[in-house]
């Protein structure tokens, strides 16, 4: 059954404010700063009304969304939100953010460019988790450009809105720490809500803020392989689909605590040579972390070749904690699942690995996409050896 575009819509408003309060909770942690946000009421706006909202000084992030919100939208800071985040982000002083942000130019904003694209990327984060766990069929979404300077003077061409269009507006005030609070918003273009394929029809572009991707060469062959058994290959008659979880699965499995930050999460997994550690205690699980999330959370400055140009604010990204980029509600399998109900589950969620838990609720192991191919592949010797232990690679 099809959602209705309304219900999509205040579901939307609603994950939009959890989401910026995740964000606040992570650039809170990241950064030792108390920042809150408060929600000002969704509205139909047009740009006439938002040049009242904001000053000719603002920065806007461009975000698209994949999958059952499809298309472009726009978060929006006013000058002194501009200011504020960014000098926050490289550490600048006090007197030099609240200067600025009262009569900083736009040379000088033009120049904090790369704070605002790295904000974008942990609000896209932040938002991202949220829309995962809240919203039936999100993709992923991913920041695709910043703009700093007047956007309301050519809307069409700075922000591929003409001026008399209506769109959704979520305005929110913020305050970090006590400095003066500042405006911020999302702009929701129609077009969004209008679902136009079907979500995650097409191979999404490389994700960003910790997320797998939602489709791709891996899990288009899992479909495949579970809409035919011809797909396998030409032996396929020798491998029996009817093989459980527990054949398969991963017993050593890797453990880390929610505070751990992804510098220790990322030596653990180099360590064991593994791709996944599951958060949680007592073997119960509260989250589940890939390579996938680690390596779009770093840095690309942390790079041996990019090491000349690196700043405080790429060694800062070694330091978030892992409960704010890990996988949550965490999609599992018990022991007597089947082969192909495993594969039918990783389509449907699009997650490359599931963790195996038992009726009281812990952990028993950990079944990869690499597993199920070493057992699809493993025709000589027999797939259903419950003592042989398989292990992931590395996919750094």
């Amino acid at each position: 059954m099809t959602t209705p575009q309304t219900d999509i819509k205040s579901q939307t408003i609603e994950l939009a404010t959890a989401a910026f309060e995740t964000f606040c909770e992570d650039i809170s942690g990241m950064f030792e700063v108390d920042m809150k946000c408060s929600s000002k009421g969704a509205c139909t706006e047009t740009i006439k009304g938002l040049t009242q909202r904001f000053k000719t000084l603002a920065a806007v992030n461009f975000i698209k969304s994949q999958g059952v919100l499809n298309g472009a939208f726009q978060v929006v800071f006013d000058q002194e939100g501009l200011f504020t985040l960014a000098g926050i982000i490289v550490m600048l002083p006090k007197q030099k953010i609240l200067d600025d942000s009262k009569h900083g130019s736009v040379k000088e904003a033009e120049g904090m460019a790369d704070a605002i694209k790295e904000a974008g990327n942990l609000l896209v984060g932040s938002w991202d988790r949220i829309f995962r766990e809240g919203l039936k069929d999100h993709g992923h979404f991913v920041q695709t450009n910043t703009f700093i300077g007047n956007p309301w003077d050519n809307p069409k061409e700075k922000m591929g809105l003409s001026n008399d269009e209506e769109f959704l507006f979520v305005p929110y005030a913020i305050t970090i720490g006590d400095y003066p609070t500042f405006n911020c918003g999302v702009i929701l273009p129609e077009a969004i809500f209008v679902k136009t394929s079907a979500p995650n029809a097409e191979t999404p572009t490389e994700p960003t803020g910790g997320v797998e991707p939602a489709a791709g060469p891996v899990s288009e062959t899992i479909q495949k392989m579970v809409q035919s058994s011809a797909g396998l290959s030409g032996r396929a008659d020798q491998i029996s689909l009817a093989v459980c979880a527990k054949d398969i699965m991963q017993k050593e499995v890797l453990w880390g605590d929610a505070d751990d930050s992804v510098q220790q999460a990322l030596t653990k997994m180099e360590q064991a040579g593994v791709g996944y550690i599951i958060v949680g205690k007592d073997g119960l699980p509260d989250g589940i972390v890939s390579i996938f999330d680690i390596t779009a959370t770093l840095s690309v400055y942390l790079k041996p070749m990019f090491a000349k140009w690196r700043r405080p604010i790429d060694d800062a990204t070694l330091q978030i904690r892992i409960k704010w980029i890990m996988t949550r509600p965490v999609h599992t399998v018990n022991p007597d699942t089947s082969l192909t109900a495993i594969m039918e589950s990783m389509c449907q969620s699009g997650l490359y690995c599931l963790p195996v838990v038992e009726k009281n609720g812990k952990v028993a192991g950990l079944v990869t996409v690499f597993d199920i191919f070493k057992a699809l592949l493993n025709t000589d010797s027999g797939i259903s050896n419950a003592d042989k232990t398989s292990q992931a690679p590395s996919l750094a």
